[in-house]
């Protein structure tokens, strides 16, 4: 089999999902002090408060926020108009999710497939019950697809549950007689950010100001950029490090500085 790609070959929990990683993060917390399925309504960096939808008004010393950057500075009481007209110049698209559950099992062996031409409405599939036989019933497979909309491709009243049914089939990865047994649609928005040609100043201006106001952000779209979950997860560690005065390691650089010792090594017989 050839491997492509830096992901290759990875790690993936056997059960539970990936979900488990933030389950698991979690547990080191006290639960008394964790809020869910809580919506912020307004932050006042002056008064260094929160104040959600139900009224209640969190104090802080350190605010450390992953929420998309437009979505912080529109929330930020004091945001100067300088900072708003930066944030209004941020883009993004959304990606619609289309997980179906098919009777049928071992449909494919691949993890995911891209396809780039015009006639697939998703642009990405992968299989689920291939990263964790737990991610689908005995005698099915699980199937995601994703979707992109945005502006520039408007999907606005699209039945894509149809439409990626019969992508699936043109690609010969269903067949006609196929049962499909689950099939749901979830938007994630923001999925990705585009890189705009002041995609750096805009993003700087609002960094520059948010941290004048002692907010960190963190994650994709706290940083407004391009991470993957490792790297999502870094950053917000890096913010904790920085609140308490422990030095950042960068791991990124680390892991080149030690391939680059080791291709100097000279090689043992």
């Amino acid at each position: 089999m050839t491997r492509w790609g830096p992901n290759s070959s990875f790690w993936y929990p056997k059960e539970g999902g990936i979900e488990v990683l933030p389950k698991g993060l979690m547990a080191a917390l006290d639960p008394d002090r964790v809020q869910l399925d809580t919506e912020v309504n307004a932050i006042d960096p002056t008064r260094q408060s929160v104040t959600t939808t139900t009224g209640e008004v969190f104090e802080y010393d350190d605010l450390i926020s992953s929420l998309p950057l437009p979505v912080l500075v529109r929330l930020a009481a004091n945001a100067p108009e300088h900072v708003r007209a930066a944030a209004s110049r941020l883009r993004w698209n959304t990606v619609y999710t289309v997980m179906l559950g098919i009777r049928r099992e071992a449909i494919s062996d691949h993890h995911w497939d891209y396809f780039h031409e015009d006639q697939f409405t998703f642009h990405r599939i992968s299989y689920p019950m291939n990263f964790s036989s737990t991610l689908a019933p005995p005698g099915c497979s699980s199937i995601l697809a994703e979707i992109s909309h945005s502006s520039y491709r408007d999907l606005t009243g699209r039945d894509l549950v149809a439409e990626t049914i019969s992508g699936l089939k043109l690609a010969g990865v269903l067949r006609d007689d196929d049962e499909i047994v689950f099939a749901k649609v979830a938007p994630i928005a923001p999925a990705y950010v585009i890189y705009t040609l002041d995609h750096e100043s805009a993003v700087s201006t609002i960094v520059e100001w948010l941290t004048e106001q002692g907010i960190r952000t963190v994650g994709r779209f706290g940083e407004w950029e391009y991470f993957n979950m490792d790297q999502a997860i870094g950053s917000g560690r890096d913010a904790v490090r920085a609140i308490e005065g422990e030095p950042i390691i960068d791991l990124v650089a680390a892991e080149a500085d030690e391939l680059t010792v080791m291709s100097a090594r000279p090689a043992s017989h």
